[in-house]
């Protein structure tokens, strides 16, 4: 329980800055998809408290290793636009692997499509 503790403690004091950085990304990521031509709607966001020490009490990341304290989102109208926004984010940032979400789900499981990637900032970013 200490390190949840810790956690929570660290995380009411750093998650301001981390919603600030899912916006940059947010930002980045519309500006890019929107220069090529397609409509994408962008969406960011801190991750809760609750839900932030509820992965660290599962024992599978510590505060330090919990790779999606803040996230944004695009939103594309068509499967075709997906491609497009995965090559803009791998230009702008440091990509993990995609996550196919929709593949995890069976027939029946209610889901919607969406692709997971982590970024990082390029070392040369300014």
């Amino acid at each position: 329980m200490k390190d949840a503790d810790e956690a929570r403690r660290r995380w009411l004091q750093e998650r301001q800055s981390y919603g600030e950085f899912a916006k940059l990304i947010a930002d980045r990521v519309r500006t890019a998809v929107q220069g090529r031509g397609i409509w994408g709607e962008t969406s960011f966001r801190a991750k809760e408290p609750h839900s932030l020490i509820k992965k660290v009490l599962k024992g599978t990341y510590t505060y330090d290793s919990l790779p999606d304290k803040a996230g944004a989102r695009c939103i594309v109208r068509h499967m075709s636009d997906l491609d497009i926004v995965r090559s803009q984010a791998q230009k702008l940032f440091n990509c993990s692997e995609p996550d196919d979400k929709l593949r995890g789900l069976g027939a029946d499981r209610i889901g919607y499509n969406s692709i997971h990637i982590i970024v990082r900032l390029r070392e040369d970013d300014p």
